[in-house]
């Protein structure tokens, strides 16, 4: 069962008998994988650790890189649109005072 929680000893016999030998690395590879500090992995989540680091895939990005990265990506989409808001906002100010002028003379 892949989503069976696995023990640091029971990580290490499914490491051994999928034909690892070099297993002097395995407590800090478990501490990588145990994300939730609950003393245990899953299989699942070990072969999705295996996916995300095989070549190819996606560098990592920090926080703050992925936030700006966001901002800069809504900034672009938001580039075309941004006269049309502006110039509704303006409307929507002027239709607000435009009643109340109206409300004020009645």
């Amino acid at each position: 069962n892949r989503r069976q929680p696995l023990s640091r000893d029971e990580f290490r016999q499914v490491v051994r008998s999928a034909g690892v030998h070099r297993t002097e690395d395995l407590d800090l590879i478990f501490d990588l994988l145990d994300l939730r500090s609950c003393g245990s992995v899953t299989v699942t989540e070990f072969m999705a650790a295996l996916h995300a680091s095989s070549s190819g895939t996606r560098r990592w990005v920090g926080t703050r890189e992925r936030e700006e990265e966001v901002e800069r990506l809504v900034r672009g989409d938001l580039a075309s649109v941004k006269g049309e808001i502006s110039e509704l906002k303006l409307g929507l100010r002027r239709g607000a005072r435009g009643n109340a002028v109206s409300a004020a003379a009645l």
